[in-house]
């Protein structure tokens, strides 16, 4: 018996040591791997524009929150089935993340955005065409006094695979889309499920009745819901096919490293709930075209210089307009005193019908107490005329008795 207590209280021994050892190890990866996320699943630094000069306050973007680190998210529209369109910059986001507090703002840039790109002035999607991804960074980052630090480019046909992949979407279709020419057909209703194909279709979709704006909200409606399907745990097992359905369609500088790190920050940051700002500014029709004319001073930016071509705009439009309306009622009082540009006559007779050209004239003549037309001679109490009444008299004196 004394036998079989020591060898179970040896094995208790060596079973103690066991569990810290093993405890230990616990401990060391617990540290080790927390090391390794804070020197290696960390986003880098975001690059901040230096003030002009030197000693000057930070640049207005860091206070109005857009320079943490920003991701400029750029949604192309280049369907096969219409090869001959290319690609169209229909989707501007500016992504801006800070990892420290767990915050995400997502910036709608309308693709109708007044921008001057290589001294002349156009609309932001149009840079895309002539520059690229990096010609649409430099854009947005002139127009909003940041440094951009990454880009990712996603062509819209991916998002069909993808949100197949993920089970589809549900949105809220605001109403009948029908367009048969494009294969869009869609019934007004809430919560409405939504495959690939037809997630395209809602985030095309234009009308005269929805703006850009509201395109560009169901566009960032789609990818937001994707993003929170993608990083959801259920869908865990599905990552390695979902990076390689997006990496064949998306163009980008993003490192590996810094998509981890944005995997890791990205439920948590869903969860808090993402803030969804839209570039103020105005759609107007001007110089020949539609633009969006960005208020930059809202996001308390300094004015900016399409803004400032936009207000020289409408104060020679009013200034046209003010002229124009001048000219116009000094005409209407000009009919109304009878003036047609010539200088009125004293005389009140002056212009009317002779007489015998017709009873309108006559009977206007003699209404005004008129003595008779210039020339003619005065009619007498009976209404003849002295050369009637001479005659007359010359007749009866040479009728023979």
């Amino acid at each position: 018996m004394a036998s079989l207590w020591e060898k179970l209280r040896r094995w208790a021994i060596r079973r103690k040591y066991i569990i810290v050892i093993i405890l230990g190890i616990i401990i060391a990866l617990f540290f080790t791997v927390n090391s390794w996320q804070e020197s290696y699943l960390t986003l880098p630094e975001p690059e901040v524009r230096p003030p002009v000069e030197e000693g000057a306050e930070p640049p207005p973007a860091v206070a109005a929150g857009l320079d943490k680190f920003d991701i400029l998210l750029l949604g192309l529209d280049s369907r096969e089935d219409e090869p001959e369109m290319g690609a169209r910059t229909d989707t501007i986001l500016l992504i801006t993340i800070d990892p420290e507090d767990y915050y995400a703002c997502v910036l709608s840039i309308p693709r109708d955005t007044r921008v001057r790109y290589r001294d002349r002035w156009r609309k932001i999607n149009e840079v895309f065409s002539l520059a690229g991804a990096e010609g649409s960074v430099e854009a947005v980052e002139d127009l909003l006094e940041i440094a951009v630090d990454r880009y990712a480019v996603v062509d819209f046909q991916g998002a069909i695979d993808l949100v197949d992949l993920m089970g589809g979407v549900i949105v809220d279709v605001p109403i009948d889309m029908y367009k048969p020419l494009e294969n869009i057909d869609l019934k007004k209703g809430p919560a409405q499920h939504l495959n690939g194909y037809d997630a395209l279709a809602y985030v095309r979709y234009r009308d005269e009745r929805l703006s850009d704006m509201d395109r560009s909200e169901r566009q960032k409606e789609v990818l937001l819901q994707l993003a929170d399907k993608i990083l959801s745990p259920v869908n865990f097992f599905k990552l390695p096919t979902v990076a390689r359905t997006a990496l064949s369609y998306m163009e980008t500088n993003v490192s590996l490293q810094e998509i981890l790190t944005l995997a890791k920050y990205g439920r948590t940051i869903l969860n808090n709930g993402v803030e969804n700002r839209v570039l103020p500014g105005i759609n107007d029709y001007y110089n020949g075209g539609w633009y969006y004319v960005p208020f930059l001073e809202e996001l308390g930016l300094p004015i900016g210089e399409a803004e400032v071509e936009y207000r020289e705009y409408l104060k020679q439009a009013k200034e046209a307009k003010d002229a124009e309306e001048k000219l116009k009622k000094e005409a209407e009082e000009a009919a109304l005193s009878g003036e047609d540009g010539e200088e009125p006559d004293d005389d009140p007779d002056a212009g009317a019908e002779p007489p015998g050209e017709g009873e309108e004239a006559a009977q206007e003549q003699l209404s005004e107490g008129a003595e008779g037309a210039q020339g003619m001679p005065e009619a007498d109490a009976d209404g003849e005329t002295e050369a009637e009444s001479a005659d007359s008299a010359e007749a009866a004196e040479e009728e023979p008795k």
